[in-house]
């Protein structure tokens, strides 16, 4: 079993799948199972959020980090100062960080998460909560959005770690790449 599994699913980008997979390549701790999805058939945005769904049997980790395939791990200690942190703070539920996509993600929310301030990107759950919910992932584009706001309303404890995990390498919104 590994501490966390980073969940990346793919549609015909193989350049920047390359670019992701290296990011996560070069963590400093290898206690994590990077699990890549590929999407033949080309669902698209409410595809992958319902692939989710099909998947939870083949997360092996703690914790469950989504890392799309346009985007980057920008930092190498993650894994690692990952573990530091759910240790810290009593294994939360739900771990909110940064990641650089449409701007930083919000230190802490005053308030219930609003429609565009998530990202798939910005949020680290335990894989038991991961999987007991992922047909929250809905299959509509704002699938991370529904998931994050149905753990909130049901008071599932959140941790706010200020930490940039992540960026875009571009902002593909699903697009395959050019030919």
């Amino acid at each position: 079993m590994a501490f966390l599994t980073i969940y990346t699913p793919t549609y015909r980008r193989p350049l920047l799948l390359a670019e992701c997979r290296a990011s996560v390549a070069a963590q400093s701790d290898p206690d994590y199972q990077h699990l890549v999805i590929e999407d033949t058939v080309g669902l698209g945005i409410g595809g992958m959020f319902a692939a989710i769904r099909q998947h939870t049997a083949l997360i092996e980790g703690e914790y469950v980090y989504v890392l799309q395939d346009d985007d980057v791990l920008v930092d190498r200690e993650f894994v690692r100062e990952l573990k530091a942190f759910v240790w810290q703070h009593n294994r939360p539920p739900v771990v909110i960080v940064r990641n650089r996509k449409h701007g930083l993600q919000p230190r802490r929310w005053r308030q219930a998460p609003q429609l565009g301030s998530i990202d798939l990107g910005s949020y680290v759950v335990r894989a038991d909560v991961f999987c007991r919910h992922a047909d929250q992932f809905g299959a509509r584009y704002e699938g991370d959005y529904d998931f994050i706001r149905f753990l909130w309303d049901r008071r599932y404890t959140f941790a706010w770690w200020d930490r940039l995990v992540a960026e875009a390498q571009q902002v593909g919104m699903g697009r395959p790449e050019a030919a």
